[in-house]
């Protein structure tokens, strides 16, 4: 079983080196970036205004798609529709559809493992973070963001390997324009996610890691049955 998983890993991580590259120059810009909202976020603390809603919809947008590199492949997928090509083709070699979601979910915990230090190392000392936050609730903070980022990606997954590209593309549409919508709520409500994460790390410290980490547990074999069954059910014919 994991011959076929690290064979389909090491052929995708072969084929997308220069796309790690612009994912952490990504990344290096959205921590740059958080930086400045974070600090600002809570130096106004009361005085929200729009700080709140560019705060969780940056960490919203960043983590939903921290799983993956920008590869090749993304370029023009809803065009190409390069993920059931290549869905297709594995499919023909003897691999097991449960073997094909394990190494897309192994890719998922490399990529996120890789630009989560990118995103979250510099960002507690350049942030006011490292002021509000004890290394172990930023610790707490930073998985909890990271489970996230994990949720979101498998969920991304399911999409990638059980649709056409074109419905992929309209899915993350759609995905881009619910976070917004989730984060204007957010902040019309005055219940900043970013903020209520931080506040929820320093009361139950490394506690909300385990939980965040439990749920994401569950997800995961929830979204991975699903994955593995829709691969199985799949029709390929247009």
């Amino acid at each position: 079983m994991w011959s076929n998983i690290w064979f389909i890993v090491k052929a995708d991580v072969k084929r997308a080196k220069w796309g790690y590259l612009i994912s952490a120059f990504m990344y290096v810009y959205f921590c740059f970036f958080g930086s400045f909202i974070v600090s600002d976020l809570f130096e106004t603390m009361g005085n929200r205004g729009g700080v709140g809603f560019l705060a969780d919809l940056m960490f919203l947008c960043s983590l939903s798609c921290i799983g993956f590199v920008m590869s090749g492949e993304y370029r023009s997928y809803w065009l190409s529709d390069v993920f059931t090509k290549k869905l297709l083709y594995l499919r023909s070699l003897p691999i097991s559809t449960k073997e094909l979601v394990w190494a897309r979910y192994v890719q998922i915990g490399i990529n996120l493992l890789i630009m989560s230090a990118i995103l979250f190392i510099p960002l507690y000392f350049i942030s006011l973070l490292d002021d509000i936050l004890t290394v172990t609730e930023y610790i707490s903070f930073a998985v909890l963001w990271m489970c996230v980022g994990a949720c979101s990606s498998m969920v991304f997954a399911y999409k990638e390997l059980s649709g056409s590209g074109k419905s992929y593309f309209w899915f993350c549409m759609i995905s881009v324009a619910g976070y917004m919508a989730v984060s204007g709520l957010c902040w019309y409500w005055n219940f900043g996610l970013v903020e209520h994460s931080v506040i929820f790390a320093q009361k139950a410290g490394l506690l909300a890691a385990v939980v965040c980490l439990v749920i994401t547990a569950l997800w995961g074999w929830f979204w991975g049955r699903m994955t593995n069954d829709k691969i199985r059910r799949r029709e390929y014919a247009r």
